[in-house]
């Protein structure tokens, strides 16, 4: 039983807390206007981040890696500066490929559900609380 209790103890030190703030959450519908002259980015020029974004800087990449950028798959970066939080984002090819990078599923599945207009805040919240946990990731929302 004490085993299973250090087990269950590291497991949680061991997880990834992504918090997301709401405020500068870039999500669902948004103004035609703000898509069009600011689309959604992992850092948008206003400041705003996708849940993406914020994941991306609280692994430890800075703003200026993740500015303008679309999609995880899209940051030049090589194996070595990759943490392991990362690359659940991420997976590199072999060096037949020229970007090196692409999403994995969990990365595609947050797009979807960040930028889907058919969900409420709150299904978007659960859905992707559902689906980082997957990989050992707690979400919060503040």
């Amino acid at each position: 039983m004490r085993l299973r209790q250090i087990q269950l103890q590291r497991k949680r030190e061991d997880q990834m807390k992504l918090v997301i703030d709401r405020k500068t959450w870039r999500r669902g519908p948004q103004d035609e206007q703000i898509k069009l002259d600011d689309p959604t980015a992992l850092l948008c020029k206003d400041g705003a981040k996708c849940c993406l974004g914020f994941y991306a800087l609280q692994c430890g990449l800075t703003k200026e890696q993740i500015y303008g950028i679309g999609e995880p798959g899209q940051i030049p970066m090589n194996e070595d500066d990759a943490d392991s939080y990362w690359l659940k984002l991420v997976k590199f090819y072999d060096d037949d490929y020229t970007s090196g990078l692409a999403n994995t599923s969990l990365a595609a599945e947050a797009m979807d559900i960040n930028d889907d207009p058919n969900l409420t805040e709150e299904e978007r919240e659960q859905k992707l609380i559902k689906i980082f946990s997957k990989k050992d990731i707690e979400v919060k929302f503040v």
